[in-house]
């Protein structure tokens, strides 16, 4: 594909030196196959995300972060602490 703009792309004109076919890239939407892709007003489009299992991946995630930030706190309290003793 060719990107000629922010919405447009074009098929590269040396689709035969490539090995490909035109037709069996394309997909024609006139007819009984523009059902098939198509778009509706006022449906809801549902990704394939488990939110409950990001959630809690999230939650693990800030956890580990806090556990380092604090363990990294604690080793330079310890390094003063040694430093104060010299």
């Amino acid at each position: 594909m060719e990107h000629l703009s922010a919405t447009y792309i074009a098929m590269p004109d040396n689709l035969e030196e490539l090995g490909l076919i035109a037709e069996d890239i394309m997909t024609n939407l006139q007819g009984a196959a523009r059902g098939e892709i198509s778009m509706a007003n006022g449906m809801l489009e549902l990704s394939n995300v488990d939110t409950s299992k990001e959630i809690t991946d999230l939650m693990t995630a800030q956890r580990s972060y806090q556990f380092n930030a604090r363990s990294i706190t604690i080793a330079d309290q310890m390094l003063g602490l040694i430093n104060g003793i010299r």
